[in-house]
């Protein structure tokens, strides 16, 4: 299991536990950074895992969560667990992602950028 995808269902489904913000307050909190710094890329912040925030929270984590929104949203429980089965350092996780959703690497900033423009 890929434990970035593993923690962003458990943000999904639970918000983000250090915190208590669910999805809706997670999106905002992250169209308020994406409105402060336009340049900002959300595959780049995802590929620095623990290294990007937003508001204190891993933004891989939290990006991971919006994908398994979309992923339940599309093609239910597993679809979600397709992309969860991605190795354990998500060595498959842009292939199982443009299987699944038809985000490949090209169209992640614009999938979560949209994700979070939805609300």
């Amino acid at each position: 299991m890929y434990g970035a995808f593993l923690t962003g269902m458990s943000v999904c489904y639970g918000g983000y536990a250090l915190s208590g913000e669910d999805l809706p307050e997670l999106k905002r909190q992250f169209r308020e950074a994406l409105a402060e710094d336009p340049d900002l890329n959300f595959l780049a912040e995802f590929r620095k895992g623990r290294g990007a925030s937003v508001n204190r929270h891993f933004s891989h984590f939290v990006m991971s969560a919006f994908l398994c929104e979309m992923a339940l949203e599309q093609g239910g429980f597993e679809a979600a667990r397709r992309l969860l089965y991605s190795g354990p350092d998500g060595e498959r996780f842009f292939s199982n992602l443009e299987r699944v959703l038809g985000i490949d690497e090209a169209s992640f900033h614009r999938a979560i950028a949209q994700r979070i423009a939805a609300g």
